[in-house]
């Protein structure tokens, strides 16, 4: 039928286009809108999103709903995008490594986000650092016995 069409020719080229995602995670998930992927594949918006809606795929990370593929574009300083979940992503990294007893800031985390060129308010930051379930600042710096700081820097799982 033309609705099985259309899902198959729109997840083919969803999932072409954020192959790096399969492999590396939400890192690295590029940004995608849902009319932006309607006019590469000659559909309305409005269809792409009746047709994503609700549906789930299969991957190597488990099932996840079909909408997760498609990621808000934030703008960074040279001009390229990166998506909101490539962000929330690089805030968990950096969390999970804080010192414990010095755990990173609403602010501390904005500045080296501007740093890496994503210019975002620091009440997004603590939007997204409250979306991964992260307590905020004065709630995490409590002693955790036990627990060693792991290294901030890490490499890049995206190609």
């Amino acid at each position: 039928t033309l609705r099985n069409e259309s899902l198959l020719r729109l997840a083919q080229a969803v999932v072409d286009y954020q192959a790096d995602y399969f492999t590396g995670g939400d890192a690295c998930l590029r940004p995608l809108s849902l009319r932006e992927m309607a006019g590469q594949i000659g559909l309305h918006e409005s269809t792409v999103s009746r047709t994503v809606q609700g549906k789930y795929i299969t991957t190597v990370r488990g099932i996840i709903p079909f909408r997760r593929l498609f990621s808000v574009s934030l703008e960074t300083r040279t001009g390229t995008a990166t998506s909101a979940a490539a962000v929330r992503a690089r805030l968990r990294a950096w969390i999970d490594a804080e010192d414990p007893l010095h755990p990173l800031t609403d602010d501390t985390l904005t500045q080296r986000l501007s740093q890496e060129g994503v210019m975002i308010a620091r009440r997004t930051v603590a939007k997204y650092r409250e979306a991964l379930g992260v307590p905020a600042f004065r709630d995490r710096t409590k002693s955790r016995p036990g627990t060693e700081p792991r290294p901030s820097e890490e490499t890049s799982p995206c190609s």
